[in-house]
């Protein structure tokens, strides 16, 4: 593209520069003498009013609907700021060659003005080129094939009609247009091959700020840009590009424009506690290496009382916003005569807490057991208290794989029926992909797609949280661990796949806290919770992660701030509070 815009704008100038010294020596053609001669009867009003359109005060009013373009659709700030450029460099690159190309004129026009000669108006060329230029880049566009071709023949059309309404003025016209035309499309090639980027997406370009130019190496993420600049969702043949591109820089670019986009430089963590309520568990997941079977594992059962977990939570103090418990499918446990007492209680002891707490798994399992609905057991759950579901046993929802790591858990329909129900009822929620075991690209991808729909049929998800699978104590060993680039491209992918997620999530406790801090620069934008200082995970601990068991918010901070971000602290549904925010006591 870079050296056909060259040779372009090249070839252009010298037709420029030839033509006018052309009419400088010889005159006007003797053809477009005849030329004039049969259109100047022909004139019309229609004629005289497109010409009015080449005037400067209309250009200028066309530049102003450009520059309101540009503000009210982002992603067409580039074209619009580069036809802008293109635009003036040609009127006063035309207004600066006029001096070169100095023509007499007839004698009753010289009388009339006290001049010896004019200067060739280019003002109809320009308007003529501008209208082009934009009919290019509509074509280039990812709107609906039917917007863009009607869109760009009506420029075209209008285009031409400026064309026509010059000519019907007089020869001498046509021989403007021509070298205007000319030396607008020397000047637009010139600036194509200058900025490339700047037409076809790869650049950041917004009023008052100009990024870097940097055109994506991989043609395909080009591609995807555009998409992404028009809002248009990405596709399953996007989400393997993007995993299978090479170009992991300009992939994280991507990624952290998107972020950036959702949540400008803010980085969310929450202080909160997690607690593992039991783990007994029947459902027999391949991947798990945390569930314990109570007949053949009697050693490794542990199961707390209501009084244990309330007091677990508290254990050292207060300030926390968040409550996060994870169990298993453990029949003595998993029961709202359990858990609404409970649920109660927290909120009457500590009602700036929000409790997150189940999966979609295990709110099956209870209206399976009390047998309810999906609806009567989210609003059991909403009216002793339940403000957040956690995003777990998503896992991956191809049949074919999930069948294989998790066929006694919840189905991927089921799944997202109740997270949609629980939308319904004001209840927020997370989502997750457990990836790196069996799965294959288009499994993960499919995974995306699926929560994208299930975000627009009911939205409430508020953040989505890659679960990278750890390998130790589990029948799926053999796959072994994630890579650090697998963990990049999946946080990026799914930021840029998820379009409608607000927040993608980087759990410290899973990638561990360095690579959760790159993930920032490739679409992450909350670390998750500090939990407290006596709390045990269980679950990946059981699989092998080397993450320790809490982190202090000030280490958050300083993380988040050397990455270029700035620390905010939050809660469950992402009210934002300040660092150094403590709750009012309430007596229990």
């Amino acid at each position: 593209m870079r050296i056909k815009a060259i040779v372009v704008a090249i070839a252009s100038f010298a037709a420029f520069v030839a033509l006018g010294r052309y009419v400088v020596r010889a005159g006007e053609p003797a053809a477009l003498v005849a030329w004039e001669r049969s259109l100047t009867d022909h004139s019309t009003l229609v004629a005289l009013w497109l010409t009015r359109i080449c005037r400067p005060p209309v250009l200028v009013a066309l530049a102003v609907v450009v520059v309101v373009v540009a503000w009210r659709f982002p992603a067409w700030r580039g074209r619009a700021i580069f036809s802008i450029v293109m635009l003036l460099l040609c009127w006063r690159g035309a207004d600066l060659f006029q001096h070169l190309f100095a023509r007499p004129r007839r004698l009753d026009w010289v009388m009339k003005h006290e001049l010896s000669f004019s200067y060739p108006s280019s003002h109809a060329a320009i308007a003529t080129g501008f209208f082009a230029l934009w009919a290019w880049l509509l074509s280039m566009s990812q709107l609906p094939k039917t917007t863009r071709n009607v869109a760009a023949a009506a420029l075209v059309v209008l285009a031409l009609a400026i064309c026509w309404s010059r000519l019907a003025l007089g020869a001498h016209y046509l021989t403007d247009l021509i070298g205007g035309a000319l030396l607008a499309v020397a000047l637009v090639s010139a600036g194509v091959a200058a900025v490339p980027s700047a037409v076809f997406g790869g650049a950041r370009v917004g009023l008052g700020r100009i990024g870097p130019l940097m055109a994506a190496a991989d043609p395909a993420l080009a591609q995807i840009e555009r998409k992404l600049d028009l809002n248009v969702p990405l596709s399953m043949e996007d989400g393997l590009a993007l995993y299978r591109t090479t170009d992991i820089h300009n992939l994280g670019r991507l990624a952290r424009r998107e972020k950036e986009r959702k949540s400008g430089k803010k980085v969310f963590y929450v202080l909160n506690r997690y607690i593992n309520s039991t783990n007994v568990c029947f459902a027999g997941c391949t991947f798990c290496s945390f569930a314990a079977d109570e007949f053949k594992e009697p050693d490794r059962v542990f199961r707390m009382t209501p009084d244990q977990v309330f007091a677990k939570a508290i254990e050292t103090g207060t300030n926390f916003n968040q409550i996060h418990i994870v169990g298993g499918h453990d029949p003595r446990q998993l029961s709202l005569d359990y858990w609404l007492p409970l649920m109660r209680r927290f909120k009457a002891a500590l009602p700036h807490v929000q409790l997150s707490l189940f999966t979609a798994a295990e709110i099956e399992y209870m209206a399976k057991r009390h047998r309810l609905s999906f609806p009567a057991i989210v609003t059991a759950l909403k009216e002793a208290g339940l403000d957040n579901v956690n995003g777990g046993a998503a896992e991956i929802f191809a049949d074919g794989t999930r069948s294989k790591i998790c066929p006694n858990k919840v189905s991927a329909a089921n799944w997202l029926a109740i997270h949609e129900e629980l939308h319904r009822q004001g209840i927020a929620s997370n989502a997750t992909m457990l990836y790196g075991h069996i799965e294959s690209l288009e499994d993960r991808v499919d995974h995306f797609i699926r929560l994208r729909e299930s975000q627009e049929r009911s939205p409430g998800f508020n953040a989505f949280i890659p679960l990278a699978f750890h390998p130790d104590g589990n029948e799926l060993s053999y796959c072994g661990w994630t890579t650090g680039l697998d963990d990049l491209r999946t946080f990026a992918v799914a930021r840029l796949m998820l379009n409608n997620f607000d927040h993608i999530k980087a759990y410290w406790m899973i990638q561990g806290l360095k690579v959760c801090q790159v993930a920032l620069a490739f679409g992450a934008d909350d670390m998750d919770g500090t939990h407290g200082s006596t709390d045990e995970e269980m679950i990946y601990h059981a699989a092998g992660t080397l993450s320790g068991q809490y982190v202090d918010d000030r280490e958050f901070r300083r993380l988040i701030e050397e990455a270029g971000y700035v620390p905010v602290r939050r809660n469950s549904t992402y009210d934002e509070f300040a660092w150094d925010w403590s709750p009012e006591l309430v007596s229990a």
